[in-house]
């Protein structure tokens, strides 16, 4: 209990980060960059309560990139996974799994287990969850998942879902869990969304428009008939974000899609305390240039990196921290 783990370049390994096991608690794994592991970037299982995984960039897991699983069903929760970064490929972006491997039909433990504020890109699933309910979903960016942005299956329920950009199908094999959070909260912003904005309210039956879709979002998958009842017209209002960085080179990946893409705009630190002086992208598809650079002290003319959004990580030299 009360371990902390913190500040870590770890790649290459069966596991980057492990832990868990009776006495699991009060524990934080933070600021860690995990490149390509074996099987998992981050894994806790038979684990207590009040645990927090936050401001990790975890790339490439072989399996997944945060699981948590086996989670001992006499202990209280209140974990906390937030403020990630984690990038494909990979089978998920976060799993919380809690079938009980000591009884013959897993039972669904009451987790109350929060998954906010992350940003996932390019796995089979964004988020997965398996045996598990009591849940919150909130405030997540996922994109470019090949499979699902949110599977849901096996009696898991009682999952509160809403306040994410979910740019790929979703599927709940219960239909006993809530992909909104009632009105004038609203739920998600689905990137396949046809319906208009003209009336407000409740049953949406006012005139005048809210943010908030007229008709319910349907395509939820999985035959079960869960739908979000208040589909968001746009991405929650986020305006900016928090990327833990340190001193020297950083991999970095913009979380949300960005307004402006252009350097220096896209990584504008609002508080004025943290400074860069210089971007590096791989790109693979130029093999006569494979590093495009920004440099705050080039001439405009010789920086061949002018734009960054949500759909490249790159390296990020930090000169000051504040």
């Amino acid at each position: 209990a009360y371990n902390h783990a913190e500040k870590n370049n770890l790649s290459g390994n069966l596991v980057g980060i492990t832990g868990g096991y009776a006495g699991h608690r009060h524990n934080l794994i933070s600021n860690n960059s995990l490149w390509n592991n074996v099987n998992y970037g981050i894994h806790s299982e038979h684990g207590d309560d009040n645990n927090t995984i936050k401001g990790n960039t975890v790339v490439g897991s072989g399996i997944h990139n945060i699981i948590l699983e086996y989670i001992n069903s006499g202990a209280p929760r209140d974990d906390v996974v937030s403020d990630n970064i984690l990038i494909g490929p990979s089978d998920s972006g976060i799993t919380i799994s809690n079938s009980r491997d000591d009884i013959p039909i897993p039972i669904p433990i009451s987790n109350r287990m929060k998954i906010s504020g992350n940003s996932i890109r390019g796995c089979k699933y964004g988020i997965y969850l398996y045996y598990s309910k009591n849940n919150s979903i909130i405030n997540n960016n996922i994109s470019d998942a090949s499979i699902y942005s949110v599977r849901v299956i096996s009696k898991s329920s009682d999952n509160r879902i809403y306040h994410n950009s979910l740019y790929k199908a979703a599927l709940d094999g219960s239909g006993a869990n809530f992909w909104d959070n009632g009105y004038p909260s609203g739920g998600n912003y689905w990137f396949d969304y046809s319906g208009t904005d003209s009336f407000n309210g409740p049953n949406q039956d006012l005139p005048g428009p809210d943010g908030i879709g007229d008709t319910p979002y349907t395509s939820i998958q999985g035959g079960t008939g869960s739908m979000d009842r208040y589909p968001l017209m746009t991405q929650p209002n986020v305006t900016s974000f928090t990327i833990p960085v340190v001193l020297g080179w950083n991999l970095i990946s913009i979380p949300l899609v960005p307004n402006d893409c252009s350097l220096p705009n896209a990584l504008l630190d609002i508080r004025e305390n943290t400074l860069w002086d210089r971007v590096m992208w791989y790109d693979p598809a130029d093999p006569a240039n494979l590093w495009k650079q920004y440099a705050t002290f080039w001439s405009p003319s010789l920086n061949d990196l002018t734009n960054v959004d949500h759909r490249i990580s790159f390296w990020v030299n930090i000169t000051d921290v504040g």
